[in-house]
């Protein structure tokens, strides 16, 4: 026989809020409690470092700058110890702190580790996000910024902010990077501020000298290393060349675009795994050529990636498309989004979005980008995965040429075709002496007609009859080793 007693774990244990000297802890009341032990994780072990009469406590004397762990634990009468609640985990920082005047800044931009190309943009704009965190309104907030130690450029917002509430702040100064590697500081030293530990704000962010490319521009990625295939998502930081960006994962999207070959890890996705994909890449069509894909497993779905192209110049073209080839295999397929910088802003979805399962082979798509001549720009992939593993979406082979004097250079390859426009039957001949791919597309992508003309082949000419398709505009690409033309066909 022996005296004991029974008490239940507390429950709902939360940070209230945390100040520079002191935070506040709360948690459901126990039946039975008569007071409460507060735990705090030392180097090894929970150590007892208070005890209260309510279901509450503020601990004073801790440090913002650093995490820790507490738990709490209900004693009763009868020397009643209870179990300790299963600890939570205090972030570095302040919040909620009830404190007069608190204006705490975040939301740099550039966000940290974020890359720029200069042919992109050569003067950027610095925003800060500043929250009123105090109990007062406040107004006339000095806010200030430095890149890479240089002359201090200082502001002032004028508006007011209230209690709770947030302004995103965007300087009159824009900054002007320099080639490499950048840090800006940016920081508020508003008076009476009760709370120094959140009044600044530091980016790093990288500026690329880069070259803008002319038409015709391509890249088929086989220069690329590859990247992990591994089940990671945004840990895996896929590093690329030719003056492609990545964008930054956790503050920009949340994964990247990794170059690959082959099929991917995943079973019935992906590249590689339709019967006449022939587990290869679009461009050149080989097992060992390489493509970008997104990677879905492991719980890493809904994620968005995003791929920035190198500059393309655009100020002399007449009629310029871009073309790509995609693969969107998979039962959990997500999206793709094609987005263009130019003047100074994004356009977003200059297509419309790509959803779902498309196809096991690698299709197609054109986009006209007679809008944007006269101006330099930049092309982005939105890729969104779906909501299971199978949703490894895939790009190669991105192009942007000038479809103007393309009969000129299918001359070149010794090929003619006619007449164009036409009722939907086409003449065409090749007098050329290597293999000749063709490939008709409809303006979804899809193949509507394919023939391979062999090297020795006796027969090189033949006729295309479309006559069962729509009226409008077909592509029709023309491949000869390394060489690759777009043609506009018209059925009226």
């Amino acid at each position: 026989d022996a005296v004991f007693s029974i008490i239940s774990t507390p429950v709902n244990l939360a940070i209230d809020w945390v100040c520079p000297d002191s935070l506040q802890m709360s948690w459901n009341a126990v039946a039975g409690a008569t007071s409460y032990e507060v735990s705090m994780l030392s180097a090894k072990y929970m150590d007892s470092i208070a005890t209260t009469n309510t279901n509450s406590i503020v601990l004073t004397g801790t440090n913002p700058t650093i995490n820790n762990w507490f738990s709490v634990r209900a004693l009763g009468s009868t020397n009643a110890r209870g179990e300790r609640a299963i600890a939570i985990e205090k972030m570095p920082g302040t919040f909620n702190c009830p404190i007069a005047i608190d204006a705490g800044l975040s939301g740099l931009n550039p966000v940290d580790n974020a890359q720029f190309l200069d042919c992109m943009v050569s003067n950027i704009n610095v925003t800060i996000s500043i929250k009123n965190e105090g109990l007062s309104s406040i107004s006339n907030i000095p806010v200030h910024y430095i890149l890479n130690g240089g002359t201090a450029v200082n502001e002032i917002h004028t508006g007011n902010i209230n209690s709770g509430a947030t302004f995103n702040y965007v300087f009159t100064a824009q900054i002007t990077p320099a080639i490499g590697a950048n840090t800006l500081l940016v920081w508020s030293d508003m008076s009476g501020d009760g709370n120094s530990f959140n009044d600044s704000v530091t980016s790093q962010f990288t500026y690329v000298g880069a070259t803008v490319q002319s038409l015709p521009w391509n890249d088929d990625f086989e220069s690329f290393g590859l990247c992990g295939t591994s089940q990671n998502c945004e840990l895996e930081i896929c590093g690329l060349t030719n003056n492609f960006i990545n964008e930054s994962n956790g503050s920009v999207d949340d994964i990247d675009w990794r170059t690959d070959r082959g099929g991917t890890p995943s079973a019935d996705t992906g590249p590689g795994t339709g019967a006449s994909s022939g587990q290869s890449d679009f461009n050149p069509g080989t097992i060992v050529g390489k493509y970008l894909y997104l990677e879905a497993s492991n719980g890493c779905t809904s994620q968005t990636a995003n791929l920035v192209s190198p500059c393309i110049d655009l100020t002399t073209a007449i009629s310029p498309q871009l073309t790509f080839a995609y693969s969107m295999n998979g039962s959990n397929m997500g999206s793709l989004r094609v987005d263009i910088y130019s003047s100074g802003s994004w356009t977003n979805n200059i297509m419309t979005p790509l959803s779902g399962h498309q196809s096991t082979s690698w299709l197609q798509r054109t986009i006209d980008l007679s809008s944007y001549v006269g101006n330099v720009v930049n092309i982005r992939f939105r890729g969104l995965t779906g909501g299971g593993f199978r949703s490894d979406l895939a790009l190669d082979d991105i192009n942007v040429s000038e479809p103007v004097g393309v009969d000129e250079l299918a001359n070149n390859l010794n090929f003619s075709i006619y007449p164009n426009p036409s009722n939907g039957l086409y003449n065409y001949n090749y007098s050329g002496k290597s293999e000749l791919t063709i490939e008709m597309f409809d303006v979804n992508g899809k193949v509507i007609y394919a023939r391979t003309i062999a090297k020795d082949s006796s027969t090189k000419n033949g006729i295309i009859n479309i006559k069962d398709y729509s009226n409008g505009i077909y592509m029709m690409v023309l491949t000869e080793g390394t060489e690759r033309i777009t043609k506009k066909i018209i059925k009226q």
